[in-house]
């Protein structure tokens, strides 16, 4: 069985390693045909995951946004990371 999670772990890093950014989306599943028009990938292939690469803006207004969750240090521990 192929591991969809570890390709795109490493095609993240890869792209980050050029300087890219990336933004994981598994909403391509659920619009096949509209991804296929744009990309030609044929019906004979599945379609599981995409990926958005790019140069980030990091002035766009959406990057600015912080988070009103709690902290992830509040919820967790971590053992064998000092």
């Amino acid at each position: 069985q192929f591991d969809l999670g570890i390709i795109t772990h490493a095609i993240c890093l890869a792209a980050l390693n050029y300087g890219l950014g990336t933004c994981i989306n598994g909403q391509a599943i659920m619009y096949p045909e509209v991804v296929r028009k744009f990309t030609g990938i044929p019906k004979s292939k599945r379609i599981t995951m995409s990926i958005a690469i790019g140069y980030p803006d990091w002035d766009f207004p959406a990057n600015k946004l912080e988070s009103k969750r709690e902290p992830v240090e509040s919820i967790t521990s971590w053992y064998g990371f000092d």
